[in-house]
């Protein structure tokens, strides 16, 4: 299977994507540029602080647009009218992009927590009228993820609980009550990913050294995931522009340095640094396929047969990857946006 990379103008610049019924919304840190599905700039909007992630509510009418450092904001879609809701101390800890509409589109929920202190507290705001907020849940959990499900009518929150060291799925219902609280089984690694399979009902958890697959209640189910995975060179890694700055550093080396740095490294076994591949991202396409981004780039993976279809090697790999309507791949790290192509 062929994977092309297409180059287009509309997403220059970018760094993280937002995708909606009608839109593509493009993240640069201060400013968002909202593109049609033909990649016609509709709309710039600026006056934003670290802001590489947002949602559209099920209603299609606002944006949550949720900042890396403690602060939300809220796009009108009608008007483009932008409000600003900084989180007062004690709760002033970054947020990390985490966040959710409600199901009726009327709240934003938001998980805060305390500085130097992995605990948070959930925390309902009013939609448009965000200066009034209360707290719906709390707990020893640090939120790490939480989402509407369309299709159990229930919110699910991915927790750690500190005081067992262990992974919790959290499902609270339309009023923030705990409809189940489960514990993740055979999963102690730092969580780089999530993908939640509703076909399927399954939930896949992508760390730095394994993935897993439990159902809704945490148990273990089969890892239609569990492939394969390479080992990347660093050295291998740099992009052309980065050899050429490496190529220039080492020409205004003399050769004593130069001498003393190669040894330096293969006594240190520096020479041929290598790390694994590790998932970080998912999504389905055509015909049973599945895209997976991971720490090296893009994988076509055929989700019934459990093979790997193609590869395609992208400097500082994918973390988020999506199909388009038209059928094309658009994915993004902390370095751009980019699309792509399978025939």
């Amino acid at each position: 299977m062929i994977i092309k990379r297409i180059k287009e103008p509309g997403l220059l610049s970018a760094k993280k994507y937002c995708l909606s019924k009608q839109n593509i919304f493009l993240f640069t840190g201060r400013k968002i540029k909202i593109l049609d599905y033909d990649f016609n700039c509709i709309k710039i909007v600026e006056g934003l602080k670290n802001v590489y992630s947002g949602q559209v509510s099920l209603d299609q009418k606002s944006m949550l647009l949720i900042s890396i450092e403690n602060r939300f904001y809220l796009l009108s879609l009608d008007n483009f009218t932008l409000q600003c809701y900084v989180i007062k101390s004690p709760f002033n800890d970054n947020l990390e992009g985490k966040g959710c509409f409600s199901k009726d589109s009327k709240k934003i929920l938001i998980p805060v927590q305390k500085e130097n202190e992995i605990k948070s507290e959930l925390r309902e705001f009013d939609n448009p009228e965000i200066s009034r907020y209360r707290t719906v849940f709390t707990g020893p959990f640090w939120i790490i993820h939480i989402q509407y499900i369309i299709e159990e009518d229930k919110y699910l929150m991915i927790a750690s609980n500190r005081q067992n060291d262990s992974w919790y799925l959290i499902w609270l219902n339309e009023y923030y009550k705990v409809a189940g609280q489960y514990k993740i089984e055979q999963f102690d690694d730092a969580v780089m990913g999530i993908f939640v399979d509703t076909l399927h009902k399954k939930i896949s958890l992508f760390g730095a050294e394994k993935n897993i697959s439990c159902n809704y209640y945490g148990k273990i189910a089969e890892n239609d995931l569990n492939i394969s995975m390479r080992t990347q060179t660093i050295p291998n890694k740099l992009s052309k522009s980065g050899e050429q700055f490496v190529d220039e550093l080492w020409k205004n080396i003399n050769e004593p340095e130069k001498q003393f740095i190669e040894e330096f490294c293969k006594d240190f076994g520096l020479d041929n640094l290598s790390a694994p591949e590790y998932i970080r991202c998912a999504c389905f396409a055509k015909d049973n396929l599945m895209i997976l981004g991971t720490s090296i780039g893009l994988i076509v993976y055929d989700y019934c047969k459990k093979t790997i279809l193609g590869q395609y090697d992208i400097d500082y790999g994918v973390d988020q990857v999506d199909t388009l309507p038209n059928g094309k791949i658009i994915v993004s790290n902390m370095s751009s946006v980019k699309l792509f192509e399978i025939s």
